[in-house]
This record gives structure tokens, C-alpha cells and sequence, in this order.
């Protein structure tokens, strides 16, 4: 097995992960594969880089181009270094001296040059799109140099000139936006747009994150202006339409919406009817597309943020409120334009048939999910309907019936298929009337909140069958599930748990639920449910009809939502146009389902982290309480901690566990105390104190209660 053919050409890496992409071995070789990896390390024929990208060394026997030009994402690590990140997982290295003015998450092309004794020269030559508009730092007033800011984001420059026309004293945490970007030979500088000042509370610590995160916080005020002069111009529009009776009129059905309580924007309707053969279920999505025109100023900012980002506290949206809270809104008992999908379903919840149209619907009910659970006895096992008297919700009770009936069909021929149902327990966040956290506690979920998923996913399904039986371009949404390496890595890890792994040895979506559900209860189930989730990796939008292995759909695509993704969007543009027998769309497909793809990783961390700094201001509260917690996994600098009660997660550093000197092992991921040689792995339960929280990064820090953990420091020396 020569493995060195999957590496590409120098200077690029890969991680592991990217390797076993490329590979297609079963899990019984890859023993062999880590073998051929530490071979190939000591024969200079590869070189590992941060511990974790490997790559090719230079053959002069090679056949390689002396130039090669490729965009990517530029990455620049806190620690020194930085990197190109190609969108099929390459890494090329940059000296940090060399960018050009360019920045962190900026688009660059670069071009690399091999010269005839196998030196490599990397070069950038141009700065595609800017991607760090704003971010958050301290001021200073500086005598000889003037006003600069340092940025709070360490993979920004030192320091960047300032300006303000806020009022702002030396010390203050303050949030700028880059005026002028700079080169290699113009410093960039930046103007204050907002003061937090000197004494912080918790949730400045949030607003001052939000601004290092890359994303588009406000809409240009031309933007806001078209999209309020589209909503004034929408009803006559929609008369005209109904008029000239160019969209089918659907008002008739009782289409509803349900959501949760909190939701202020309402972009799907569900309606569902039992026929002869099955059920038509019939889904209507807001028409988005028909307000948002290609390549306008809406569409275009629309773009450059892919998707809308979700906080506990409130949402960044892809489209101005106008459209996406009031227009594109399907509010009740008011005219909508909707694109339909109607899906004929069988009894076995089997998809017979799809039509899908153009129309004007109108929502005969706004309902939650907790609602919809007590009018159908939702809420737990062997839960009753109620009778709530009021006369609309009993006119819409057979509906709802009916709506449950099909979706629970759906839902037993894709457990029957095969899909991949992991419940990880997510967290919701709740806030007192004065918008300080109060607890932390478990998203409650039933079958309302299913029978939706259900809608949903099988309009996507069908939709992407649509586009697929007509070979029309489109852009999919793929799930490639674990690779070999991926799934070789599960198994040993269960296997150091202790439980049992060989039935995963061809791991299926089904046969990954089937495993998790014979756990539930088990004490290290959301350990489990965690390590499978990185093992089948994340999904993707690709303009290719690819399978969605977590769905268990040979084509799927994001049909549901254009209110809030960009691809959605898309999808119902090159519907409107094969419908309407136009041309389709002339963008680059694959190119704009690789920036979604980006655009989705960025709101994803953004989402992530600030999910982590809302978790360390809980944390905060709770400063020197014991607690159970259980050991996610153990690294080299000490062991990363749950606190299942509290939903938080954190570290606890072998610097503060004085009582031994702990070993770490690569091979089994443990440590080992070098006196009491107590062994401390995944899964173990230890107790721990909450030292301390860093509120900027969002760690959380534990300490040690158990003797043989604390005990006193060891004299060294």
C-alpha cells in the first residue's frame, strides 16, 4: 500500500482526517496506514507540521508544474504562523512577514514556485475579498505615535491606528471598523464605531466577541432603504398576480405555521389531506426569490453572508427585517406568495409523487409547538389531547391529525431506510426579564417539534429527486458519512471504554441509531453520542447529486429555508426558472456552494463561541461550587471536563492537579499519576471545583477536590 500517492505535491499538508478523505481501505488496515505514517516520518519522506498536518517532502524525481496558482481561506494561528486553506482541505504555509496587508479569514490566491533543487517559494498575489471588517480591542493614546487600538483578536496585527468621534479615554474596550486596510508599505487604521469603556459586565464581554467573529453585524443603509421600497410595492404586486392569475390561489387550504414561541419570522406552512392511496402533504415555503432579485444590492449582501447566525439572545439575519420579519413572513389570515411543494405519500410514508407550483397561500393559524402538543397529547408517553375551546383550534384539530398521521409514516420508512437520529441533549439558555443568564437546561423536545423536522426533510427529498430525474443543475446538500479512518478511530475509542464496537465495523446510519438507542441511560451516552458525531463529520452544499448519509437520502438539498440560506435561495430561483422554461441561472454553482460552504463554517463557530462565553458567565455564577464532572477526553496538558448538571464545559489543567505528576499517554488517551499511579480516562467521574472563567475566550477552569488530585505541589529538582 503506497499511501504517499494520496499526499499531494509539496509544500501542501493534510490533516488525517483529509488523508482518510482521499483513501478507501477498510478499518482492518488502518493499523497498517499509522504504521506506513511513522515510516515515512523517519525516512524524511514526510513532514508533520503543528502536530497534526502531514505532508510530502520534496522528490526530485518528481513531475510536478514549477508554478501553481490556488485560492483559499488564510488562516493566522495566535501562536505565530499562517496558512492557505484550500476548499478541498490542502494547507500551503505563509511566512506571516509576507501577507501583503492581508488578514485573518481573507480570500487570497497564492502562487507557488519549485525551483530545480526542490526549493519552494510561496508567494500571495492578491486579495480576493476581505472577510475582517470589524473587531474589538483596547485603546490607546500613545504620545509620539497617536491614537491606535490593540486588537482583542491576537491573529490581528499588534496594533492598528485609530480615530474616534466617540468620546473614549485610554484603557477602554472599544469595537472599530477598518477604514483602510492597508499594504506593505500604508499601516491599516480603523475608526471607534462603539465605547464599552473600562468596567465590563458579562454581556459586554458578548457584544465586544460579536465584532471578532467575521460576520456582517449591520446592513448598508441601502440595502435597509430598497428593502423597505419592495415591502411598500409587495400587496400591489400580489394583486396583480391573483389577477392576472399567473400563480395558482391556495388560500382555500388550511395551511398553518408552527414554531416556536419565540419566533418573530414565519417562512414555512404546513398542510396535509388524506386521500384514497395515502396522504398529500403539501409544504409551502415563503417565495423569497420573487422579492430578492438576482444580483441586486439585497441579493448581493445576501450573499456575502451565506446564512443567518444564531444566538441565544437574537439573530443575525441573512435578509433586512423588512423581508424577513414582515414580508417573507407567513403571517395569519394575510396573502402570501409561497412556492409549493405538494408530496403524495403513501400509507408506508413512501414518496409516490411530487408536483410543485407557484402560489398565493394564506395562513389559517400561527401555532407553537407546545400548543400543537397539548391539542394532539404530544408532550410524554401516554399524554391526552386537550380540549382547549376555542372554536379556530378545533377547526384546525383534523388537519393537525392528519399532519401527524403522514409525518409519523415519514418517519417510520426513513428509520426503516436508515438515517442517523442523534440526540445530544442541546442546551437552551434562559434569561431573566433583566437579560442576565438564569439557567442553562436541556432543549425540550416531542413530537411536535418532529413532526415538522419531518415536513421538512421530506420536501427537501423530493425537491432534490425533482431536480435530479430532470438532470437540471442545482445545488445539493451532501453528507459523505465516516470514512474509513474516522470509523477505525471509533471503534478503538469505544473499545477503550469498554463497550462493545464490532457491530460498527460497516458503519451505517441505521446501524449507529440502532447502537445509541440500545444506550440510552447509559452513563457515557452523550460521550458516545459526541464521538459518533465526529466520526460521520459534517455536511455540505455541492452543485453534484451526491448522498446525505445522516438523512439516508440518495439526493437531498436545502429547499426549506431561503429566508435564512443562501442556497435555499438559489434552489428557488432554478425551480422559478425551469417552471417558467427560462435560463438558468449563469453563476458558477459549485464556486457558490463552496462560499456557502464557508459562510456556514464561520456562522458556525461564531455560534459556538459565543454559545461558550454565555456558558463561562454561567459558570461565573456558580465560582467554587464542587461538582461531579466527567472526563470528555484527556490531553497532553490535563483533562477536558463535562458538568452534565450544569451544561458546561471545561478544562482542568495537570499544573493544577499538584498531588501527582500525571503522564500522558498518546497511545490509550489516559494519564497516569507517577506516584499514586491512579489512571484517569474518558468516561471517569471525578469531583471538581469551578476556579475560574475567562469571559474574553470563554474558558472555563476547573480544580481538583479529590485528595490524590490536589494533595501539594511536588518539589522538583
Amino acid at each position: 500500500m503506497d499511501i504517499l500517492r494520496y499526499f499531494p505535491e509539496p509544500p501542501a499538508t493534510l490533516t488525517l482526517q483529509a488523508l482518510a478523505n482521499r483513501m478507501s481501505v477498510g478499518p482492518a488496515h488502518w493499523d497498517e496506514v499509522l504504521q506506513q505514517i511513522h515510516t515515512l516520518l523517519d525516512r524524511g519522506k514526510l513532514r508533520v507540521v503543528d502536530k497534526k498536518n502531514y505532508g510530502r517532502i520534496y522528490d526530485h524525481q518528481s513531475s510536478a508544474p514549477q508554478f501553481l496558482e490556488v485560492e483559499g481561506r488564510l488562516e493566522i494561528f495566535e501562536k505565530g504562523g499562517a496558512c492557505v486553506l484550500t476548499d478541498n482541505g490542502e494547507r500551503y504555509p505563509l511566512d506571516p512577514q509576507s501577507l501583503k496587508g492581508a488578514l485573518h479569514r481573507d480570500r487570497v490566491r497564492i502562487q507557488i514556485e519549485r525551483d530545480r533543487l526542490g526549493r519552494t517559494h510561496i508567494e500571495l498575489l492578491s486579495i480576493i475579498d476581505r472577510e475582517t471588517r470589524e473587531f474589538s480591542g483596547v485603546w490607546r493614546s500613545l504620545p509620539k505615535r497617536g491614537a491606535v487600538i490593540h486588537p482583542q483578536d491576537l491573529r490581528l496585527p499588534e496594533q492598528i491606528a485609530a480615530t474616534s468621534d466617540l468620546p473614549v479615554q485610554d484603557g477602554d474596550l472599544v469595537a472599530a471598523r477598518f477604514m483602510d486596510f492597508g499594504d506593505v508599505k500604508r499601516e491599516p487604521s480603523a475608526e471607534v464605531i462603539r465605547v464599552f469603556g473600562h468596567h465590563l459586565e458579562g454581556s459586554d464581554y458578548v457584544e465586544a466577541a460579536l465584532y471578532n467573529l467575521g460576520l456582517r453585524l449591520q446592513f448598508p443603509q441601502k440595502v435597509v432603504q430598497l428593502a423597505e421600497q419592495v415591502r411598500r410595492d409587495a400587496p400591489e404586486k400580489t394583486r396583480q398576480l391573483l389577477k392576472d392569475k399567473r400563480r395558482a390561489d391556495l388560500r382555500h387550504r388550511a395551511y398553518l405555521t408552527i414554531d416556536p414561541e419565540s419566533a418573530r419570522d414565519f417562512d414555512d406552512a404546513v398542510f396535509a389531506e388524506e386521500m384514497h392511496q395515502g396522504w398529500r402533504l403539501s409544504v409551502a415555503i415563503a417565495d423569497v426569490s420573487e422579492f430578492v432579485e438576482d444580483g441586486s444590492p439585497i441579493d448581493q449582501e445576501a450573499e456575502a453572508r451565506g446564512t443567518s447566525v444564531y444566538f441565544p439572545d437574537r439573530v443575525l439575519p441573512m435578509l433586512p427585517e423588512a423581508l424577513s420579519n414582515d414580508l417573507c413572513s407567513l403571517r395569519p389570515d394575510e396573502p402570501r406568495l409561497a412556492m409549493v411543494a405538494d408530496l403524495y405519500i403513501n400509507f408506508e410514508g413512501e414518496l409516490q409523487h411530487v408536483e410543485i407550483c407557484e402560489a398565493v397561500i394564506e395562513s389559517h393559524g400561527r401555532l407553537t409547538y407546545d400548543h400543537v402538543a397539548r391539542m394532539l397529547g404530544l408532550r410524554t408517553p401516554g399524554d391526552q389531547p386537550e380540549i382547549l375551546g376555542d372554536a379556530k383550534d378545533e377547526a384546525l384539530r383534523p388537519v393537525l391529525q392528519t399532519l401527524l398521521n403522514c409525518t409519523r409514516a415519514l418517519r417510520h420508512f426513513r428509520r426503516h431506510r436508515g438515517h442517523l437520529d442523534l440526540d445530544l441533549g442541546e442546551p437552551q439558555i434562559q434569561f431573566d426579564t433583566d437579560g442576565h443568564i438564569c439557567n442553562i437546561c436541556p432543549a425540550l423536545r416531542h413530537e411536535g417539534h418532529q413532526m415538522i423536522e419531518e415536513a421538512m426533510i421530506a420536501a427537501n427529498e423530493a425537491v432534490a429527486l425533482w431536480f435530479y430525474e430532470r438532470d437540471y443543475p442545482c445545488i445539493y446538500r451532501t453528507h459523505p458519512g465516516p470514512n474509513d479512518f474516522s470509523a477505525f478511530t471509533l471503534m478503538r475509542d469505544l473499545g477503550r471504554l469498554g463497550l462493545p464496537s464490532e457491530t460498527l465495523s460497516n458503519p451505517t446510519a441505521a446501524r449507529f441509531t440502532k447502537y445509541l438507542k440500545r444506550r440510552e441511560g447509559h452513563p457515557l451516552y452523550l460521550i458516545i453520542a459526541r464521538m459518533i458525531l465526529r466520526t460521520v463529520g459534517r455536511a455540505t452544499y455541492t452543485a453534484q447529486p451526491l448522498p446525505h448519509y445522516g438523512v439516508g437520502a440518495e439526493h437531498y438539498l436545502h429547499f426549506t429555508s431561503p429566508i435564512r440560506r443562501y442556497p435555499d435561495l438559489m434552489v428557488h430561483r432554478l425551480l422559478k426558472a425551469h417552471l417558467r422554461r427560462q435560463r438558468t441561472s449563469p453563476k458558477n454553482l459549485e464556486a457558490l456552494a463552496q462560499a456557502c460552504n464557508g459562510h456556514e463554517r464561520t456562522a458556525v463557530e461564531a455560534e459556538r463561541h459565543i454559545m461558550e462565553i454565555y456558558k463561562a458567565l454561567y459558570a461565573g455564577s456558580h465560582k467554587g461550587e464542587q461538582r461531579e464532572a466527567t472526563v470528555l477526553s484527556v490531553w497532553p496538558q490535563g483533562l477536558q471536563l463535562l458538568v452534565p448538571e450544569l451544561f458546561i464545559e471545561g478544562w482542568m489543567y495537570f499544573e493544577d492537579m499538584p498531588g501527582d505528576f500525571w503522564i500522558y499517554d498518546d497511545r490509550t488517551r489516559s494519564c497516569q499519576g507517577e506516584r499514586t499511579h491512579r489512571s484517569i480516562e474518558t468516561g471517569d467521574v471525578i469531583e471538581a471545583e469551578i476556579l475560574d472563567v475567562d469571559l474574553e475566550s470563554g474558558e472555563i477552569f476547573f480544580g481538583p477536590v479529590e485528595p490524590d488530585l490536589k494533595g501539594r505541589k511536588r518539589r522538583r529538582g
